[in-house]
């Protein structure tokens, strides 16, 4: 296993168990369908819903992403501080 299927594990499980990630993820989630939904209002409801999971497949992959670059970062900082 390397460092990103270990930090992907990381995510999937603070994901699923975390009650502020995972909170935090609702919200985004609601987010993005009101908006989607104000820009398309004569859409149908199909069309909504297909261009939806479009942007929850993106948004999903930005969060993992996000993650991981804190992650690392975070790392950076602390191997920083120690080594002082």
């Amino acid at each position: 296993m390397d460092n990103r299927e270990l930090i992907e594990k990381i995510f999937d499980v603070l994901a699923m168990h975390d009650p502020e990630f995972a909170e935090l993820g609702r919200k985004m989630d609601y987010r993005i369908v009101e908006i989607i939904e104000e820009s398309l209002y004569e859409a149908s409801v199909e069309d909504i819903e297909a261009i939806s999971d479009v942007f929850m497949d993106f948004i999903s992959d930005a969060r993992r992403d996000s993650f991981m670059l804190g992650l690392k970062f975070a790392a950076k900082i602390i191997f920083a501080v120690l080594c002082r």
